[in-house]
């Protein structure tokens, strides 16, 4: 999550059951763990608002949330 974050740095996180838009949060989809930006897509259309965790570091792509196991840890407080 460069460059708000670096490699190896620890972060605060607070348990909490959903995020609202723009949060950091922990989350664990599809066999891994992620530090990202809480983004919900509603430019897609349809019945459902599509979830992405966003990435602020231009190097890694986006994370579009589908069928995959998922789980939020919790919001990241610094």
């Amino acid at each position: 999550m460069e460059p708000r974050y670096v490699d190896k740095q620890i972060v605060w996180v607070q348990p909490c059951e959903e995020l609202r838009e723009g949060e950091i949060g922990v989350f664990y989809y599809d066999g891994a763990a992620y530090i990202k930006q809480y983004h919900v897509d509603r430019s897609a259309g349809g019945d459902y608002p599509h979830v992405v965790y966003h990435s602020l570091n231009p190097a890694y792509p986006d994370v579009p949330i589908g069928e995959g196991a998922y789980r939020l840890f919790g919001r990241v407080l610094n």
